[in-house]
Protein backbone atom coordinates (compact mmCIF):
# COMPACT_ATOMS: atom_id res chain seq x y z
CA UNK A 1 0.00 0.00 0.00
CA UNK A 2 2.97 2.32 0.25
CA UNK A 3 3.33 4.72 -1.32
CA UNK A 4 -0.43 5.28 -1.48
CA UNK A 5 -1.82 7.59 -4.15
CA UNK A 6 -4.49 9.33 -2.08
CA UNK A 7 -5.52 11.72 -4.84
CA UNK A 8 -6.09 9.01 -7.43
CA UNK A 9 -8.01 6.83 -4.95
CA UNK A 10 -10.15 9.76 -3.74
CA UNK A 11 -10.95 10.65 -7.36
CA UNK A 12 -11.97 7.03 -8.04
CA UNK A 13 -14.27 6.93 -5.00
CA UNK A 14 -15.78 10.35 -5.85
CA UNK A 15 -16.42 9.26 -9.45
CA UNK A 16 -18.21 6.17 -8.13
CA UNK A 17 -20.59 7.74 -5.63
CA UNK A 18 -18.30 9.16 -2.94
CA UNK A 19 -19.01 6.35 -0.46
CA UNK A 20 -16.69 3.63 0.80
CA UNK A 21 -17.06 0.55 3.01
CA UNK A 22 -13.95 -1.25 4.23
CA UNK A 23 -14.26 -4.68 5.87
CA UNK A 24 -11.15 -6.06 7.55
CA UNK A 25 -10.57 -9.50 9.01
CA UNK A 26 -8.66 -8.13 11.99
CA UNK A 27 -8.86 -5.27 14.47
CA UNK A 28 -9.53 -1.96 12.72
CA UNK A 29 -6.53 -0.29 14.36
CA UNK A 30 -3.55 -0.27 12.04
CA UNK A 31 -5.52 -1.58 9.09
CA UNK A 32 -6.40 -0.31 5.66
CA UNK A 33 -9.55 1.38 6.98
CA UNK A 34 -7.59 3.43 9.49
CA UNK A 35 -5.04 4.37 6.84
CA UNK A 36 -7.74 5.36 4.34
CA UNK A 37 -9.64 7.29 7.01
CA UNK A 38 -6.61 9.41 7.79
CA UNK A 39 -5.65 9.83 4.12
CA UNK A 40 -9.19 10.83 3.08
CA UNK A 41 -9.85 13.11 6.04
CA UNK A 42 -11.10 16.47 4.84
CA UNK A 43 -12.62 15.08 1.65
CA UNK A 44 -16.33 14.71 0.98
CA UNK A 45 -16.04 10.91 0.95
CA UNK A 46 -18.30 9.10 3.41
CA UNK A 47 -16.66 5.99 4.82
CA UNK A 48 -17.50 3.11 7.17
CA UNK A 49 -14.93 0.64 8.47
CA UNK A 50 -15.86 -2.79 9.75
CA UNK A 51 -13.34 -4.75 11.78
CA UNK A 52 -13.08 -7.54 14.29
CA UNK A 53 -13.56 -6.43 17.89
CA UNK A 54 -13.33 -9.85 19.55
CA UNK A 55 -11.30 -12.93 18.76
CA UNK A 56 -13.56 -15.88 17.89
CA UNK A 57 -12.80 -19.16 19.58
CA UNK A 58 -13.60 -21.54 16.74
CA UNK A 59 -16.12 -22.43 14.08
CA UNK A 60 -16.69 -22.60 10.38
CA UNK A 61 -15.29 -19.70 8.39
CA UNK A 62 -18.65 -18.18 7.38
CA UNK A 63 -20.00 -18.41 10.94
CA UNK A 64 -16.90 -16.79 12.41
CA UNK A 65 -17.00 -14.02 9.79
CA UNK A 66 -20.67 -13.40 10.56
CA UNK A 67 -20.05 -13.36 14.34
CA UNK A 68 -17.20 -10.91 13.87
CA UNK A 69 -19.51 -8.50 12.02
CA UNK A 70 -17.45 -8.39 8.84
CA UNK A 71 -19.44 -10.67 6.57
CA UNK A 72 -21.68 -10.02 3.59
CA UNK A 73 -24.69 -8.93 5.63
CA UNK A 74 -22.65 -6.51 7.74
CA UNK A 75 -21.11 -4.99 4.61
CA UNK A 76 -24.54 -4.73 2.99
CA UNK A 77 -25.97 -3.03 6.09
CA UNK A 78 -23.08 -0.53 6.26
CA UNK A 79 -23.52 0.29 2.57
CA UNK A 80 -27.27 0.75 2.96
CA UNK A 81 -26.70 3.15 5.87
CA UNK A 82 -24.30 5.18 3.76
CA UNK A 83 -26.89 5.43 1.00
CA UNK A 84 -29.65 6.77 3.29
Amino acid sequence: MKPFDTGEFADFVQENGGKLVVSEDHYPEGGIGEMLGSELEGTEIEMRTLGVDTIPHSGRKQKVIHQAGIGFHAIEEAAEKLLQ
